[in-house]
Protein backbone atom coordinates (compact mmCIF):
# COMPACT_ATOMS: atom_id res chain seq x y z
CA UNK A 1 0.00 0.00 0.00
CA UNK A 2 1.28 3.41 -1.34
CA UNK A 3 0.41 6.74 0.43
CA UNK A 4 0.94 10.28 -0.11
CA UNK A 5 0.55 13.27 1.36
CA UNK A 6 -0.97 16.79 -0.73
CA UNK A 7 -0.92 19.78 0.79
CA UNK A 8 -0.23 22.66 -1.95
CA UNK A 9 -1.86 23.12 -5.38
CA UNK A 10 0.16 21.67 -8.55
CA UNK A 11 -0.21 18.67 -11.12
CA UNK A 12 0.82 14.84 -9.58
CA UNK A 13 1.43 11.70 -11.41
CA UNK A 14 -0.44 9.03 -9.63
CA UNK A 15 0.28 5.43 -9.73
CA UNK A 16 -1.58 2.95 -12.09
CA UNK A 17 -4.93 1.70 -10.96
CA UNK A 18 -8.03 -0.33 -11.46
CA UNK A 19 -10.46 2.11 -9.42
CA UNK A 20 -10.74 5.56 -8.28
CA UNK A 21 -12.25 6.44 -5.32
CA UNK A 22 -12.23 10.49 -4.08
CA UNK A 23 -14.11 11.69 -1.19
CA UNK A 24 -14.36 15.06 -0.30
CA UNK A 25 -16.56 17.80 1.99
CA UNK A 26 -16.48 20.61 0.27
CA UNK A 27 -14.74 21.87 -3.24
CA UNK A 28 -15.03 20.55 -7.02
CA UNK A 29 -14.05 17.29 -8.77
CA UNK A 30 -13.34 16.72 -12.63
CA UNK A 31 -13.12 13.30 -13.58
CA UNK A 32 -12.23 12.61 -17.37
CA UNK A 33 -11.38 9.48 -19.61
CA UNK A 34 -8.25 9.72 -22.01
CA UNK A 35 -6.36 7.56 -23.06
CA UNK A 36 -3.17 7.87 -21.10
CA UNK A 37 -1.66 4.74 -19.24
CA UNK A 38 -1.71 6.36 -15.69
CA UNK A 39 -4.20 8.83 -13.78
CA UNK A 40 -2.72 12.61 -13.04
CA UNK A 41 -4.03 15.00 -10.73
CA UNK A 42 -4.45 18.38 -10.74
CA UNK A 43 -5.16 20.40 -7.35
CA UNK A 44 -6.32 24.04 -7.64
CA UNK A 45 -7.10 24.35 -4.21
CA UNK A 46 -6.73 22.20 -0.94
CA UNK A 47 -7.45 23.26 3.16
CA UNK A 48 -8.06 22.07 6.18
CA UNK A 49 -5.93 18.79 5.90
CA UNK A 50 -3.46 17.48 3.17
CA UNK A 51 -5.03 14.96 1.17
CA UNK A 52 -4.06 11.52 1.52
CA UNK A 53 -3.67 9.40 -1.90
CA UNK A 54 -3.40 5.75 -1.10
CA UNK A 55 -3.17 3.11 -3.39
CA UNK A 56 -4.44 0.11 -1.81
CA UNK A 57 -3.19 -3.67 -2.80
CA UNK A 58 -6.44 -4.52 -4.37
CA UNK A 59 -5.98 -1.86 -7.23
CA UNK A 60 -7.94 0.87 -5.94
CA UNK A 61 -6.43 4.41 -6.01
CA UNK A 62 -8.32 6.22 -3.17
CA UNK A 63 -7.89 10.25 -2.34
CA UNK A 64 -9.32 12.07 0.68
CA UNK A 65 -8.91 14.50 3.67
CA UNK A 66 -8.79 11.44 6.19
CA UNK A 67 -5.85 9.19 6.30
CA UNK A 68 -5.67 5.82 5.67
CA UNK A 69 -4.47 4.99 9.94
CA UNK A 70 -7.19 7.00 11.32
CA UNK A 71 -9.72 5.25 13.25
CA UNK A 72 -13.43 5.12 12.06
CA UNK A 73 -13.93 7.87 15.03
CA UNK A 74 -11.38 10.15 13.44
CA UNK A 75 -12.45 9.98 10.15
CA UNK A 76 -16.29 10.51 10.95
CA UNK A 77 -14.87 13.46 13.11
CA UNK A 78 -14.15 15.54 9.74
CA UNK A 79 -17.66 15.40 8.82
CA UNK A 80 -18.89 18.82 8.80
CA UNK A 81 -15.66 20.68 8.85
CA UNK A 82 -16.23 23.77 6.59
CA UNK A 83 -12.08 24.59 6.11
CA UNK A 84 -11.92 20.45 4.64
CA UNK A 85 -11.74 22.37 1.01
CA UNK A 86 -10.71 20.77 -2.31
CA UNK A 87 -10.74 21.58 -5.92
CA UNK A 88 -9.37 18.50 -8.09
CA UNK A 89 -8.87 17.37 -11.87
CA UNK A 90 -8.14 14.15 -12.72
CA UNK A 91 -7.55 12.61 -15.78
CA UNK A 92 -7.75 9.07 -15.83
CA UNK A 93 -7.64 6.03 -18.89
CA UNK A 94 -11.49 4.96 -19.66
CA UNK A 95 -11.54 1.54 -18.64
CA UNK A 96 -11.41 2.76 -14.85
CA UNK A 97 -14.15 2.62 -12.57
CA UNK A 98 -14.93 5.80 -10.77
CA UNK A 99 -16.58 6.92 -7.55
CA UNK A 100 -16.84 9.95 -6.23
CA UNK A 101 -18.55 11.36 -3.14
CA UNK A 102 -18.83 14.95 -1.84
CA UNK A 103 -21.25 16.31 1.20
CA UNK A 104 -20.76 19.63 -0.46
CA UNK A 105 -19.33 20.45 -3.88
CA UNK A 106 -19.99 19.62 -7.87
CA UNK A 107 -18.78 16.71 -9.58
CA UNK A 108 -18.11 15.99 -12.71
CA UNK A 109 -17.38 12.96 -15.06
CA UNK A 110 -16.99 12.75 -18.78
CA UNK A 111 -15.30 10.00 -21.45
CA UNK A 112 -15.64 7.41 -18.82
CA UNK A 113 -15.96 3.51 -20.25
CA UNK A 114 -16.03 1.70 -16.45
CA UNK A 115 -18.44 1.94 -13.75
CA UNK A 116 -19.53 5.42 -12.07
CA UNK A 117 -20.69 5.98 -8.77
CA UNK A 118 -21.30 9.44 -7.80
CA UNK A 119 -22.66 10.40 -4.37
CA UNK A 120 -23.66 14.31 -3.54
CA UNK A 121 -25.22 15.77 -0.49
CA UNK A 122 -25.35 19.51 -2.49
CA UNK A 123 -24.36 20.45 -5.71
CA UNK A 124 -24.46 19.56 -9.18
CA UNK A 125 -23.63 16.79 -10.47
CA UNK A 126 -22.93 16.00 -14.27
CA UNK A 127 -21.87 13.01 -16.58
CA UNK A 128 -21.20 13.10 -20.00
CA UNK A 129 -20.43 10.33 -22.86
CA UNK A 130 -20.74 7.95 -20.38
CA UNK A 131 -20.26 4.09 -21.98
CA UNK A 132 -21.43 1.77 -18.98
CA UNK A 133 -23.10 1.67 -16.09
CA UNK A 134 -23.74 4.65 -13.65
CA UNK A 135 -25.07 5.16 -10.52
CA UNK A 136 -25.71 8.43 -8.79
CA UNK A 137 -27.84 9.81 -5.09
CA UNK A 138 -27.93 13.21 -4.66
CA UNK A 139 -30.32 15.28 -2.32
CA UNK A 140 -30.40 19.11 -3.34
CA UNK A 141 -28.82 20.36 -5.81
CA UNK A 142 -29.09 18.97 -9.47
CA UNK A 143 -27.92 16.18 -11.38
CA UNK A 144 -27.40 16.35 -15.55
CA UNK A 145 -26.54 13.54 -17.84
CA UNK A 146 -25.39 13.99 -21.29
CA UNK A 147 -25.42 10.98 -23.77
CA UNK A 148 -25.20 7.63 -21.79
CA UNK A 149 -25.15 4.29 -23.27
CA UNK A 150 -25.29 1.91 -20.29
CA UNK A 151 -27.55 1.18 -17.49
CA UNK A 152 -28.22 4.30 -15.52
CA UNK A 153 -29.82 4.54 -11.60
CA UNK A 154 -30.56 7.89 -10.63
CA UNK A 155 -31.71 8.42 -6.74
CA UNK A 156 -32.82 12.09 -5.40
CA UNK A 157 -34.84 13.92 -2.53
CA UNK A 158 -35.12 17.48 -3.65
CA UNK A 159 -32.64 17.54 -6.74
CA UNK A 160 -34.05 17.87 -10.16
CA UNK A 161 -32.92 15.20 -12.80
CA UNK A 162 -32.01 16.23 -16.78
CA UNK A 163 -31.19 13.34 -19.33
CA UNK A 164 -30.31 13.90 -22.48
CA UNK A 165 -29.59 11.16 -25.22
CA UNK A 166 -29.72 7.94 -22.84
CA UNK A 167 -30.00 4.96 -24.92
CA UNK A 168 -29.92 2.16 -22.21
CA UNK A 169 -31.91 0.57 -19.39
CA UNK A 170 -32.63 3.69 -16.48
CA UNK A 171 -34.18 3.76 -13.09
CA UNK A 172 -34.74 6.98 -11.78
CA UNK A 173 -36.42 8.33 -8.44
CA UNK A 174 -36.99 11.75 -7.05
CA UNK A 175 -39.01 12.64 -3.68
CA UNK A 176 -39.55 16.29 -4.59
CA UNK A 177 -37.32 16.83 -7.73
CA UNK A 178 -38.56 17.10 -11.14
CA UNK A 179 -37.46 14.92 -13.73
CA UNK A 180 -36.99 15.62 -17.45
CA UNK A 181 -35.59 12.94 -19.86
CA UNK A 182 -34.87 12.88 -23.59
CA UNK A 183 -34.30 8.91 -24.52
CA UNK A 184 -33.48 6.75 -27.13
CA UNK A 185 -34.20 3.37 -25.69
CA UNK A 186 -32.50 0.51 -27.45
CA UNK A 187 -33.90 -2.90 -28.03
CA UNK A 188 -34.25 -4.37 -24.63
CA UNK A 189 -34.29 -1.34 -22.71
CA UNK A 190 -36.20 -0.54 -19.51
CA UNK A 191 -37.13 3.23 -18.43
CA UNK A 192 -38.55 3.16 -15.12
CA UNK A 193 -39.09 6.91 -14.13
CA UNK A 194 -40.44 7.45 -10.28
CA UNK A 195 -41.45 10.74 -8.43
CA UNK A 196 -43.33 11.76 -5.52
CA UNK A 197 -44.45 15.37 -5.95
CA UNK A 198 -42.23 16.65 -8.60
CA UNK A 199 -43.41 16.36 -12.36
CA UNK A 200 -42.23 14.11 -14.87
CA UNK A 201 -41.67 14.98 -18.88
CA UNK A 202 -39.71 12.21 -21.22
CA UNK A 203 -39.45 12.42 -24.84
CA UNK A 204 -39.32 9.74 -27.39
CA UNK A 205 -38.67 9.52 -30.95
CA UNK A 206 -41.48 6.83 -31.08
CA UNK A 207 -43.57 4.23 -29.62
CA UNK A 208 -42.47 1.26 -31.81
CA UNK A 209 -42.47 -1.66 -30.48
CA UNK A 210 -42.94 -0.32 -27.03
CA UNK A 211 -44.68 -1.19 -23.40
CA UNK A 212 -45.82 2.09 -22.09
CA UNK A 213 -47.53 2.72 -18.89
CA UNK A 214 -48.29 6.07 -17.22
CA UNK A 215 -49.95 6.63 -13.84
CA UNK A 216 -50.53 9.58 -11.63
CA UNK A 217 -52.15 9.16 -8.74
CA UNK A 218 -53.15 13.29 -8.40
CA UNK A 219 -51.58 14.70 -11.31
CA UNK A 220 -52.48 15.59 -15.08
CA UNK A 221 -51.06 12.74 -17.65
CA UNK A 222 -50.20 14.52 -21.12
CA UNK A 223 -48.84 13.24 -24.23
CA UNK A 224 -48.34 14.38 -28.12
CA UNK A 225 -48.38 10.66 -29.28
CA UNK A 226 -51.36 10.22 -31.70
CA UNK A 227 -51.56 6.08 -30.84
CA UNK A 228 -52.84 7.09 -27.24
CA UNK A 229 -55.18 9.94 -27.89
CA UNK A 230 -57.97 7.30 -27.69
CA UNK A 231 -57.62 6.89 -23.84
CA UNK A 232 -59.96 8.57 -22.00
CA UNK A 233 -57.71 9.06 -19.20
CA UNK A 234 -56.11 11.71 -21.24
CA UNK A 235 -58.99 13.40 -22.93
CA UNK A 236 -60.02 15.13 -20.15
CA UNK A 237 -57.10 16.41 -18.81
CA UNK A 238 -58.37 15.29 -15.28
CA UNK A 239 -55.89 14.55 -12.22
CA UNK A 240 -55.88 11.25 -11.89
CA UNK A 241 -55.35 7.87 -13.72
CA UNK A 242 -53.59 5.23 -15.21
CA UNK A 243 -52.78 4.51 -19.25
CA UNK A 244 -50.97 1.19 -20.95
CA UNK A 245 -50.25 -0.18 -23.90
CA UNK A 246 -48.29 -2.26 -26.08
CA UNK A 247 -47.17 -1.67 -29.54
CA UNK A 248 -46.26 -3.80 -31.62
CA UNK A 249 -43.27 -6.40 -30.45
CA UNK A 250 -42.85 -5.34 -26.90
CA UNK A 251 -38.68 -4.97 -27.45
CA UNK A 252 -38.20 -1.85 -24.95
CA UNK A 253 -40.51 -0.73 -21.65
CA UNK A 254 -41.53 2.76 -20.83
CA UNK A 255 -42.75 3.04 -17.39
CA UNK A 256 -43.68 6.15 -15.29
CA UNK A 257 -45.26 6.86 -12.11
CA UNK A 258 -46.09 9.95 -10.33
CA UNK A 259 -48.20 10.34 -7.06
CA UNK A 260 -49.15 13.86 -7.23
CA UNK A 261 -47.02 15.54 -9.90
CA UNK A 262 -47.62 15.59 -13.99
CA UNK A 263 -46.52 13.60 -16.60
CA UNK A 264 -45.71 14.62 -19.69
CA UNK A 265 -44.98 11.89 -22.55
CA UNK A 266 -43.63 14.14 -25.95
CA UNK A 267 -42.71 13.07 -28.60
CA UNK A 268 -39.06 13.88 -29.59
CA UNK A 269 -38.26 16.67 -32.37
CA UNK A 270 -36.34 15.00 -35.41
CA UNK A 271 -32.11 16.23 -34.85
CA UNK A 272 -31.16 19.06 -37.31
Amino acid sequence: METLAISSVGRVELPDADRLKVFLMHGGVTVTGGDADRPTLDVAEVGGLPLHVTRHDDGTLEISHAPRAATDAEARSLYGRADLRARLTLSVPRIRDVDVRTADGDITVERVAGTVTVFSGEGRVLLVDLAGPAEVVAHNGRVEVLRADGPLNVVTSAADTTVVEATGSMRLRTTSGSLDVDAQPQEGAHVQLAAASGAVRLRLPDLADTVVRLESAGGRVHTTFSQLAGFSQLAGGEPGGAVEATFGAALRQVWVQCSSGDIALLRAEPAG
